[in-house]
């Protein structure tokens, strides 16, 4: 038994495995026009964390549209009228329309609950912090759809 476990060890380790999508940055994205909607913020971390680029020398015309929205809401009040929790959801529109006017569209959605803290300086780097695992759990989303 112990033979073959390591005869499993030895050929994994040696057969350079390695996870499919580990690789946050596979290479450069270009399109010949890329347009942002929303907020602004999220778009660039998107842009610049998948090396997305605009080339109008580029043979193809392919066009990128991103479109995202940050909303923060109140989920719940105590019996005083204030609040106690709060949902954050973050929404990313992606359109790409290649030279033919094919067009791909999915939209990705990420939410997260949380309780209020009774420092407001606290809460909103909780909230900062939250918003940056959201667009980091959107950008792996994009890029596995990318690549597809």
């Amino acid at each position: 038994m112990k033979k073959i476990i390591i005869l499993l060890v030895l050929l994994i380790s040696s057969c350079g495995y390695q996870p499919i999508y580990s690789n946050k940055n596979p290479g450069k994205f270009i399109f010949n026009e890329i347009e942002l909607i929303g907020n602004k913020e999220i778009n660039r971390e998107i842009i610049s964390t998948l090396s997305i680029e605009k080339d109008t020398k580029v043979k193809t015309s392919n066009k990128l549209f991103l479109n995202s929205n940050l909303n923060i809401e109140e989920t719940s009040k105590n019996s005083l009228g204030e609040v106690t929790s709060y949902r954050t959801t973050l929404s990313v529109e992606l359109t790409i329309k290649d030279q033919y006017g094919t067009q791909k569209n999915k939209v990705f959605n990420k939410n997260f609950l949380y309780n209020n803290k009774e420092n407001k300086f606290d809460l909103v780097e909780h909230q900062d912090q939250i918003k940056s695992n959201l667009v980091d759990e959107i950008i792996e989303e994009l890029l596995i759809y990318i690549n597809l």
